[in-house]
């Protein structure tokens, strides 16, 4: 297997791992992406996405550091209110 292809593989799989951390918010996550709800959903069960385009993975990936950045906020937010 070459560098680039074990590359693209373990880019897929942290992407695919990352997502599932939203199960039950599949929705949120494809509307954050513009992508299709059902090829998110499929993508994190291991049903499609083998083989996802770049374009993919990098919309999926943006959107996921969005998703996680306002998780952390909200977080910090509610961490500051109870000792504030």
């Amino acid at each position: 297997m070459s560098k680039v292809a074990i590359i693209r593989k373990v880019s897929i799989e942290h992407t695919r791992r990352r997502l599932r951390r939203f199960k039950g918010k599949y929705r949120t996550v494809s509307d954050a992406a513009g992508l299709g709800y059902s090829w998110v959903s499929k993508f994190a069960s291991g049903e499609r996405g083998k083989r996802p385009s770049f374009d993919f993975i990098t919309a999926l990936s943006v959107a996921l550091d969005k998703l996680e950045a306002a998780d952390a906020a909200a977080r910090i937010s509610r961490g500051a209110q109870r000792h504030g």
